[in-house]
């Protein structure tokens, strides 16, 4: 059985890895003489974007469409993703309308969208229910 003490061993030897986390500032220093190693994370928190949709009918009737707008409130450049139900769009626009035929599917659904800026993120939903 071999061992070694932390003096005989040069700390740059081992295999280590840092974690660079989005929306983080990571800093990592390295005492070459001690090898201390001092590690530093902190939030680089941003406030979600805020979203608001209109157009929404409730109830609507089935057969009909509606044409669903997503707007933010902070200025900027954004794209947009649109599900129904959870699942996305396949005719997802990335803009801020959304046109929703509804068929003949008769029930309570989700509408939502998330819009995302360059580091941001934000979100909306809606729930409409679909009558004969």
């Amino acid at each position: 059985e071999t061992s070694a003490s932390p003096d005989s061993v040069p700390p740059w030897s081992s295999q280590n890895s840092v974690r660079v986390v989005a929306g983080y500032d990571t800093g990592v220093s390295v005492d070459l003489d001690t090898g201390a190693v001092t590690i530093t994370i902190s939030l680089d928190a941003q406030e979600p974007l805020t979203v608001a949709m209109s157009g929404v009918q409730n109830p609507l009737s089935s057969g009909t469409s509606m044409t669903v707008t997503a707007s933010v409130v902070e200025t900027g450049s954004y794209t947009y993703y649109w599900y129904l139900d959870g699942v996305l769009l396949p005719e997802n626009p990335v803009i801020p309308e959304q046109t929703v035929i509804d068929g003949d599917t008769v029930g309570l659904h989700r509408l939502s969208v998330v819009v995302a800026g360059t580091d941001t993120l934000g979100s909306s939903w809606v729930a409409f229910n679909v009558i004969p």
